[in-house]
């Protein structure tokens, strides 16, 4: 048992002036842990010794407890210190920060990453969704309810963005044109912009919006609300049209006849069609329906639309004949190779004249419309107005009626997607799932 008890006093004895009786660690030969020594003998690392004074003048030695003034500390050398490199401590402490920041980006890249991943799956889910929900032959929706407006919704439009889960409403507030956002959740949100005048086109593609105030137009971000593009035709819009494979590609027709073509952010391309204004565009299969009161014409474009605004070459450009008397067309729509266009005569009735790849053919569903609606297809449905009766009336490819949505006051316009249909009146908007 003696012998063990030595053994601890030579041990204790071995790293006295050795290591610090503060922190227990090794001195230094410089740096902030010297080695210091009181009044009364006793070794510290100097380091250690000033913060045990801190902002006191005298303190008790926390060895023997003996009185020591400030002033009284002496920096010593011994020949007994073993004195650490502190040059190859620095280095590896470099080293710890540098691999340290190395992991922090690493991590971060990985959260981005992830973030990202989570969009992707979301909007893998919603196509998949959609696939699954799509309906060849029908798409029947039910009612599901009504949103008061409390402003003028005559020169209004409206959109749905799925991706947003939200709607888009054009208006006037404050005599500024803006865009009302509705959330499912009831909430709305506004954005206005510094212009005069109504928002007369607007179009959805990807979580943005193309709308066109007079000769201006703007492609805002719904989810934050940012302007991200804009630009000045000098002339006033007449119609716009998003390519949906492509969504920097845009054409924009004006009241002078001239349409332009628009790769954004690079170049644009105008080119004069005639002398009227151009309502409608529709693109289908290298072509371009361009739509006015009198006539339709139809304008040869490749998908290398890079080439296309690069040349100064004419493009072909042809006018439709087709044997359709005391009619003017206002309208043209369609989804991928059909093409849809619109014709009313002085009494107000609407005649579709259907064009694709097998067959052209006129379409009279007795149908009555005062005013330009914008009618749709969606799934291979379309989506047509009488507004006679407020009512839109659902076709399919034939144009055998399937089903159709009535409400109670005028009907405004309208917009449909794969799972849900909405019509704004003068006071509501109706929203069908």
């Amino acid at each position: 048992m003696s012998n063990d008890v030595s053994d601890i006093n030579n041990s204790i004895k071995e790293e006295e002036g050795v290591t610090c009786p503060i922190c227990f660690g090794e001195y230094t030969s410089s740096g902030d842990h010297r080695i210091a020594s009181m009044k009364c003998g006793h070794l510290f690392g100097h380091s250690c010794i000033l913060e045990w004074f801190g902002k006191r003048k005298h303190v008790l030695c926390p060895v023997c407890s003996s009185k020591c003034l400030k002033s009284q500390i002496r920096l010593i050398f011994s020949s007994k210190v073993v004195a650490l490199n502190t040059e190859k401590e620095h280095k590896l402490i470099e080293q710890y920060l540098t691999e340290f920041n190395a992991k922090n980006k690493l991590l971060e890249e990985i959260s981005a990453l992830k973030t990202e991943l989570e969009i992707l799956k979301l909007n893998t889910k919603q196509i998949c969704d959609c696939k699954i929900n799509k309906k060849e032959n029908s798409q029947n929706f039910l009612f599901y309810k009504k949103i008061l407006v409390n402003f003028n919704t005559k020169n209004s439009l409206i959109l749905i963005d799925e991706v947003n889960n939200l709607i888009v409403l054009s208006t006037i507030k404050d005599n500024k044109p803006c865009i009302v956002k509705y959330y499912e959740s009831g909430m709305t949100s506004i954005k206005f912009f510094n212009d005069t005048g109504i928002i007369t086109h607007m179009k959805y593609i990807d979580g943005n919006v193309v709308l066109s105030i007079k000769d201006k137009f703007y492609i805002v971000n719904i989810y934050n609300s940012n302007i991200i593009f804009e630009d000045t035709n000098y002339k006033k819009i007449t119609c716009l049209l998003t390519n949906q494979k492509n969504r920097n590609k845009l054409i924009i027709g004006d009241v002078q006849g001239n349409i332009t073509f628009y790769i954004l952010g690079h170049n644009k391309k105008t080119v004069k069609i005639c002398n009227i204004p151009i309502h409608s565009l529709y693109e289908c299969k290298g072509y371009v329906y361009i739509g006015t009161v009198f006539n339709i014409y139809k304008l040869k474009i490749d998908d290398n639309w890079e080439m296309f605004l690069l040349h100064d070459d004419i493009p072909e450009i042809c006018k439709l004949n087709l044997d359709i008397e005391d009619m003017n067309c206002i309208n043209i729509f369609g989804e991928e190779d059909s093409v849809v266009l619109v014709y009313r005569n002085r009494f107000n009735k609407i005649l579709h004249y259907h064009i694709n790849e097998t067959e052209e053919k006129a379409i009279n569903m007795g149908l009555k419309q005062i005013i330009k609606y914008r009618e749709m297809m969606c799934n291979k449905m379309y989506y047509l107005v009488d507004q006679s009766e407020n009512k839109i009336v659902v076709t399919n490819e034939k144009y055998e009626k399937e089903i159709e949505y009535k409400v109670e006051e005028n009907m405004i316009c309208f917009d449909v997607k794969t799972e849900l249909l909405v019509i704004l009146t003068e006071k509501f908007i109706y929203l069908y799932k």
